[in-house]
């Protein structure tokens, strides 16, 4: 085989082995770190709506516990609780509410029905003084609709647990929403949440939610949805993790998480095409350079085996004609170009000039041109050898500073997203800023209103209390009236008798009516029939002193005069009756009013110092957004120019490894030439002998 053909297959395949060697490298260095990228930026996705979606479930729960730290619900009086949640029930968002006694017993405010509670585990969690929720379940007294419980406890002002509040929600809705607040980076990315059990309880096609349906239990008969179970029941048993399944014809990878204090977990799932659709281009992208190397690598080996061989044939030439002829050493070699073959040809016809004269010499020359020779190709082979375990480091170093160019893209990628989102974050906080100093000011509106009825109702009071000491003078007064009036009777002659039996019944009526009065006064709508007890009286004592009437002609004037002013007065101490109840009434119901003003006004004002601390921590977590939003930024900056330095030192390493070869090419070169020069040396001292020199 001619050595240009032989040099430029050497050459040719030492291309191709390195070249897929390198690529082979490249490419499963690159598609692990790429894929390991990829699984962690997905995790991370799901991890970071986690706990968005934990934070606005914790918001619900607050509001409840807002509502079960009033003073109202922790009198765990029914009659003064239940009126005052029915608004904040309709204004919250909850289904209903109920109030749970430490026996369990709740009473739900708009159903107004009671349920024994006491066996749920959320339950038992808040009447032990910490908050919980349930799983989903459908809930007949909702129409049947999935519904999710919150429950919280109701605390003593520093003292022990009183009960509970517990708050009914819509699954649907709720859950839909926090939906609605995951985000992914992924065009053909969406998110679904599921229970404990694996049953879904969020999801963008409703009906599975409404059907709770399970993927774990449908897994059993339905084959179609076998990965899928086995997805969601890893994710019950791992919690935390990352897997890829096939639903409805299509393969998907998915990121799960446990939602941080809550019974559901959060899945975010991408098509697998998408997902992978970075590693397909990274692959073609090498198979393509691979294949323009191996090319080059070719086309350049046929290239160096032909220059090589050009100028060793005209050497060959002559050297033939040397050796195979008469061994003239007259003859010179033509000169060459500057380069190793050309150095050894001007060297051999020094050589030949030397040995003009020198034939005896050359002899024991030869013997050390031997020992010399041997040296130099030992020495190039140790140095051959070297140079390559440097090219092999250069490509392995280069190798992993692709991968760390890769890696600081994918992450400077994701801390945009992650600056993104924290800039989102930063405009809710400050929406909640504006929302709360609005609250706060509606709060102190409502503090001066609650002022000014506590004022109006303390002058109430006292009016009330000015009416009741006079409506007891006058009726001392008449009471005075009526006692001359019996006097009198008591002197008429002849009728004491009559005026007893009828002052007995008038006394006995009027004490009756005024009691009857009374009564009805103090039960309000319940008191209706005993008002119609004391009217029935009074006309029973009409009658009789109509029947007294008959007794005589002669006491007729005399006894109508008496029964008229006896009747009189009997109606003016009822009316009077009348009007000292109603005081009183009046004025024990200012006084309960005011009493709840009272204990209002506090409220208001624990309520205005809550707000002014969630005031103040709402600006400590806006300030703390900023300084993460600034912190990001410099993160970013930070890592592009770490890109920018990756990406400047694998252009180092790719010349370092260019150079590299050419040394490498250069010394397999040379210790080619000290091997073919030793056996010239050799051969040389066997056939100097047959040189001619004249």
């Amino acid at each position: 085989m001619k050595l240009a053909v032989r040099v430029s297959l050497l050459a040719g395949l030492l291309v191709l082995v390195t070249a897929a060697g390198i690529g082979t490298a490249a490419l499963v260095v690159s598609t692990r770190a790429l894929e390991d990228a990829a699984r962690a930026a997905l995790m991370n996705e799901a991890a970071i709506n986690a706990q968005v979606a934990a934070a606005t479930l914790r918001g619900q729960i607050n509001i409840l516990q807002e509502l079960a730290n009033r003073e109202r619900t922790q009198t765990m009086d029914w009659d003064v609780v239940q009126p005052g949640l029915i608004p904040d029930v309709i204004r919250s968002g909850y289904l209903d509410m109920a109030l749970v006694y430490p026996d369990g017993q709740g009473w739900y405010v708009l159903g107004e029905r009671a349920a024994d509670m006491g066996k749920e585990d959320y339950l038992l969690r808040a009447l032990e003084g910490t908050q919980g929720v349930s799983d989903i379940r459908v809930d007949g007294a909702a129409g049947g609709k999935p519904v999710v419980t919150y429950a919280v406890p109701v605390k003593a002002p520093g003292g022990p647990v009183l009960g509970a509040l517990a708050g009914k929600r819509d699954a649907v809705g709720t859950l839909g929403a926090l939906l609605g607040l995951v985000t992914t980076s992924y065009q053909t990315g969406y998110g679904f949440f599921t229970g404990r059990d694996g049953t879904m309880a969020a999801h963008q096609d409703t009906t599975l939610v409404l059907n709770r349906f399970n993927p774990v239990e449908a897994a059993r008969t339905d084959s179609s949805l076998a990965s899928l179970g086995e997805t969601v029941a890893a994710a019950v048993k791992e919690k935390t993790g990352i897997s890829g399944y096939v639903y409805q014809g299509k393969a998907r990878v998915s990121a799960y998480t446990e939602i941080p204090g809550f019974p559901w977990m959060l899945f975010i799932s991408v098509e697998q095409e998408e997902f992978t659709r970075g590693l397909l281009r990274l692959r073609y992208i090498l198979a393509l350079c691979g294949g323009v190397f191996v090319a080059a690598g070719v086309i350049i080996a046929a290239f160096i085996g032909r220059s090589i061989a050009a100028p060793v044939k005209g050497v060959a030439a002559i050297l033939r004609d040397i050796s195979e002829g008469e061994g003239d050493l007259t003859r010179r070699i033509p000169p060459a170009a500057r380069d190793e073959i050309g150095d050894m040809a001007r060297c051999v016809n020094r050589t030949l000039d030397r040995i003009k004269g020198l034939v005896g010499a050359i002899k024991q020359e030869t013997i050390n041109l031997s020992g010399i020779g041997s040296d130099l190709a030992s020495n190039m082979a140790e140095t051959a050898a070297a140079i390559n375990k440097i090219t092999a480091h250069i490509q392995s170093v280069q190798g992993r500073i692709s991968g760390q160019t890769a890696g600081v893209t994918h992450t400077n990628a994701a801390m945009e997203r992650i600056n993104g989102a924290i800039g989102r974050l930063n405009g809710h906080v400050e929406n909640q800023a504006r929302s709360l100093s609005e609250s706060s000011g509606a709060v102190e509106e409502m503090i001066r209103s609650i002022t000014s009825v506590t004022a109006t109702l303390a002058k109430t009071a006292e009016n009330a209390q000015d009416l009741l000491e006079a409506s007891g003078v006058g009726r001392g007064s008449l009471r005075e009236v009526a006692a001359d009036i019996q006097e009198i009777a008591r002197e008429s002659a002849g009728l004491l008798e009559i005026n007893e039996v009828m002052e007995t019944i008038a006394s006995q009526t009027n004490l009756l009516s005024m009691n009857a009065a009374i009564e009805a006064a103090h039960a309000g709508e319940a008191g209706r029939g005993f008002a119609v007890v004391a009217g029935e009286i009074r006309k029973l004592a009409e009658n009789a002193a109509r029947q007294s009437q008959t007794t005589g002609g002669v006491l007729k004037k005399i006894k109508g005069s008496i029964d008229k002013i006896t009747a009189s007065t009997g109606a003016v101490l009822e009316k009077f009756g009348a009007i000292d109840g109603g005081a009183k009434t009046v004025s024990e119901q200012t006084e309960r009013i005011r009493d709840a003003m009272e204990s209002q006004n506090t409220g208001s004002r624990r309520i205005q110092e809550l707000m002014d601390q969630l005031n103040g921590i709402t600006r400590l977590v806006m300030e703390g957004s900023r300084d993460m939003l600034e912190g990001s930024q410099e993160v970013i900056v930070e890592t592009r120019e770490l890109e920018a330095a990756a990406q400047e030192i694998a252009g180092g390493m790719n010349e370092m490894a260019a150079g590299a070869s050419r040394i490498n090419e250069a010394v397999d070169h040379v210790h080619g030439i000290s091997g073919r020069n030793r056996t010239a040396i050799e051969g040389l001292a066997g056939e100097v002998a047959r040189f001619k020199i004249d």
